[in-house]
């Protein structure tokens, strides 16, 4: 007996990038916005051409979190708050890659010890805690990508 194999079609990978519309409207003035959207419009096409659908949502804007059947979040912004919607998010989106578009200031982060840290090497005893999976060359790559976009 031949077996026959049905081939499937791939679905397409989704990356969920969130972030926190006020805190970004407290930092920075609106030109350096306009740049930040700019860029954030480019980072979504490059990605699309790639096939990857990213999903750039500010978890205090009503419109986009509603329009995505999550109910945004309201009142001070914690990182309780923060995982919450992250997670009712996944459940509506299921994606592959989480990015959190800000670092503490802009997106609330848990706080935990460092595993790495030594008095004579990682002198940082606590680290928001997505940094200690961040590999180093990467992360600076970004920050400074980041610090050169808004100059």
């Amino acid at each position: 007996m031949q077996t026959t194999y049905v081939a499937r079609r791939k679905k397409q990978t989704v990356k969920l990038s969130v972030t926190v519309k006020r805190h970004l409207e407290r930092k920075y003035k609106p030109a350096a916005l306009e740049k930040i959207n700019a860029a954030i419009a480019q980072w979504i096409n490059a990605d699309a051409n790639r096939g990857i659908q990213t999903e750039h949502v500010a978890v205090d804007d009503s419109a986009a979190m509603k329009a995505l059947g999550v109910t945004p979040i309201s009142g001070k912004i914690t990182a309780h708050k923060i995982k919450r919607a992250i997670d009712d998010l996944w459940k509506q989106l299921a994606p592959e890659y989480l990015v959190l578009f800000g670092g503490q200031d802009i997106v609330p982060m848990f706080v935990v010890n460092n595993p790495n840290y030594s008095s004579t090497g990682d002198h940082d005893k606590r680290l928001p805690r997505h940094r200690y999976r961040v590999a180093g060359k990467a992360y600076q790559f970004l920050q400074g990508n980041v610090r050169n976009l808004l100059r």
